[in-house]
């Protein structure tokens, strides 16, 4: 503001000032809304016939690591092979990664998962024992398929599952 009185007490104008901090303020956000960005992309291109590496990382929680197992990385090949050999007593789950690659799961334990970055087709194997039946659930809960025990590949649609409950 700018006072109309020129004595020793005029008031400066407060509009450089104000500037110099939404300046501040807008660096400092555009800043921290860089850094992932940047992170995100790819160092470079990919060359023709390649796959790039815009993708993400197919996750489960929890994961027993002392007797499950999990592959990443996993071209089409590797990926069948793995659901194939399918372990007794295991269900096994094959997700996408987004960059033509894929993550298996070998899962033993029967506690319910939460999933992410379950994205689009997947594949599962139920070769459980006893008539354990694998359920696939929806963010409510609420049932969205069960299989049970056979030892056959199964195409899965992963968009509407949250939860997977091995038995």
């Amino acid at each position: 503001m700018l006072s109309i009185d020129a004595g020793p007490s005029t008031a400066r104008p407060r509009t450089p000032l104000i500037h110099g901090i939404m300046a501040v303020i807008l660096v400092g956000l555009l800043s921290t809304m860089a850094l992932p960005a940047e992170a995100d992309q790819p160092a470079s291109s990919p060359a023709a016939g390649e796959v790039g590496t815009s993708s993400w990382t197919p996750g489960l929680s929890p994961f027993y690591s002392a007797t499950e197992r999990v592959w990443r990385g996993q071209d089409g090949p590797q990926r069948r092979s793995l659901l194939e050999a399918c372990p007794l007593s295991y269900l096994c789950l094959a997700t996408g990664e987004g960059n033509g690659r894929h993550t298996v799961y070998w899962l033993r334990e029967c506690p319910e998962r939460s999933i992410w970055n379950f994205i689009d087709a997947g594949a599962v194997v139920n070769h459980q024992t006893g008539g354990a039946v694998a359920g696939f659930r929806y963010q409510s809960h609420s049932l969205y398929w069960a299989l049970g025990p056979n030892n056959v590949i199964h195409s899965i649609d992963w968009k509407p599952v949250w939860y997977v409950d091995p038995c």
